[in-house]
């Protein structure tokens, strides 16, 4: 598989490289959720997608899949084979699944007393807030 399509934050590119693609730009729960909590503050929204081998592989076909996830606001790994990669590039990212990421991210939009109604997590863990 041709990994060119995905990029991990912090790595450098060869000068020769296809324009980056995905971007895994939060690489550990703390750096999340410190940026999710600015952002509230901020009354900014966000997105969040969870990578994994599934998604890599629908980037690649779909370009309609690709220029959604492109628009995501965050993008964590969820699947050790997106965290064993970024061993191999040298980056440490955090293995973060949309599954656990739903309690700590109710909990900070509850200390931040975000409204429910502006919150909505969609079919593929996307959770979009204020």
């Amino acid at each position: 598989m041709n990994w060119a399509d995905i990029e991990i934050s912090g790595v450098e590119r060869a000068a020769d490289a296809p324009p980056p693609g995905i971007v895994v730009n939060a690489p550990s729960r703390a750096d999340l959720l410190a940026d999710v909590a600015q952002r509230m503050q901020a009354g900014r929204g966000y997105t969040i997608a969870t990578l994994n081998l599934d998604h890599v592989v629908k980037i690649r076909r779909d370009p309609e899949f690709r220029q959604a996830y492109a628009r995501h606001s965050h993008v964590t790994a969820d699947g050790n084979p997106i965290v064993w990669l970024s061993r191999l590039a040298g980056q440490q990212l955090e293995l973060l699944p949309g599954s656990e990421l739903i309690e700590p991210l109710a909990a900070l939009a509850a200390r931040r007393a975000a409204k429910p109604e502006r919150s909505a997590i969609s079919s593929n863990l996307s959770i979009v807030a204020p």
